[in-house]
């Protein structure tokens, strides 16, 4: 049963079973490893079974990384495996995949990504031999692979396909919005040895960024996704998986995260004016736009600092359209720019219970000792994927213009 030091009046009886309850009072805590075999030809995972023999596991995500998560499991080479279950001796470690599970009684099962085993060191001991899995999530294969000769796609281009196209390259499968077919507004090349940006994910993020969509994920389900660019504070704050149920770290007869936590604000060099410059075309002037932050409710704002803050962001790529529409898709991406920059006006750490957070997902937080009750975007998660582990989360307060 998992554990944690909370303020006075903080637990919920147990015989209220509904999900509210479940989430911020007692709660009995497991997880399963799931393992699936990957088809290069359909791109897609298929269950196996199940991993026995796991003594202790744990995960990290960071929303600023192009590979967002990964882990290190401790597997027990058992003589046999429980029925149904599989010995960690018999999977293909170089090809298998393996799906973490958190399973919280009374709540749905929370899938937490697809990971591929990038080193698996094994010890021995008394008690026989032991592995010591490293995992990444499978983002991990584009970046692992790239281009061997210049890859080139001409004006007009369906964007959302070319991604498709590389991602089956790379022996993977992504589901996308068919409806989209908006265009690559000039050709486009992309040569092998370009530093880091030759690799699949890469271009694959590249192309993304050009659309105004997020980077390519790994859903807690093992699906490689992306969608439109939300700013945070037009992010939903409702669980995924359980509708209706707000988001939230709160204080009080709810709390589930420790007293001990920190914050910190780093202000001096966040901008709030952001000007950005489009790609070159031919021998045409650039387009530029400039955003602003003139909020007087914001402290960085010029009214709250009587003084410009400029940032320049040079080569913004954009797609294809008229002049108003690559205009505004580049006033979007400075806004973009200008909301990232803004992000660390407060950076929270703070241990709780464990959740069904992504990298990425918006959260309240709230504490009346401190005079916080605010919106805050989930930018690094570390999970001890044990009954009584912790879940360390790293936020940021969500700043809107």
């Amino acid at each position: 049963m998992s554990t944690l030091t909370l303020p006075a009046g903080a637990l919920t009886p147990a015989c209220d079973t509904s999900p509210p309850a479940v989430l911020y009072g007692t709660r009995n805590t497991s997880y399963r490893w799931e393992v699936f075999t990957h088809n290069p030809a359909t791109g897609l995972d298929m269950l196996a079974g199940v991993l026995d023999g796991v003594e202790i596991g744990s995960l990290s995500w960071s929303y600023y990384t192009a590979v967002k998560g990964s882990g290190r499991l401790t597997v027990l080479d058992l003589d046999e495996a429980a029925p149904g279950m599989m010995r960690v001796a018999d999977i293909n470690l170089i090809t298998s995949r393996l799906r973490p599970v958190l399973m919280i009684d009374g709540l749905p099962d929370i899938p937490l990504g697809m990971y591929i085993i990038t080193a698996a060191p094994t010890a021995w001991t008394a008690t026989g031999r032991t592995y010591s899995l490293e995992l990444h999530d499978k983002c991990s294969v584009l970046e692992q692979d790239a281009i061997t000769s210049t890859w080139s796609a001409v004006e007009g281009t369906p964007i959302l396909a070319l991604v498709v196209q590389l991602l089956a390259a790379a022996g993977e499968h992504i589901d996308v919005d068919a409806s989209v077919t908006t265009g690559l507004a000039g050709p486009r090349s992309w040569r092998p040895g370009d530093d880091d940006s030759s690799n699949l994910l890469a271009i694959v993020n590249d192309l993304l960024d050009t659309l105004g969509y997020t980077s390519l994920r790994v859903t807690g389900a093992g699906l490689f996704d992306t969608s439109s660019n939300i700013p945070p504070a037009r992010r939903p704050i409702i669980y995924d998986a359980l509708p209706g149920i707000t988001r939230e770290l709160i204080d009080g007869e709810a709390a589930i995260y420790s007293p001990n936590w920190s914050r910190d604000i780093d202000s001096y060099k966040i901008p709030n004016r952001i000007v950005a410059v489009a790609s070159a075309d031919g021998d045409e002037p650039p387009q530029v736009v400039t955003v602003t932050n003139e909020n007087p409710d914001s402290p960085y704002s010029y009214q709250a600092r009587g003084r410009w803050v400029t940032e320049t962001v040079t080569g913004v790529d954009v797609p294809e359209g008229t002049i108003a529409e690559q205009a505004a898709a580049l006033e979007a991406k400075a806004r973009q720019v200008l909301l990232a920059a803004s992000a660390p006006q407060a950076m929270l750490e703070v241990t709780h219970l464990p959740l069904p957070l992504s990298v990425g997902d918006v959260v309240r937080f709230r504490s009346i000792p401190a005079g916080i009750d605010a919106r805050h975007v989930v930018t690094g998660i570390d999970l001890e994927c044990t009954p009584t582990g912790l879940m360390r989360t790293k936020l940021q307060e969500v700043i809107d213009l």
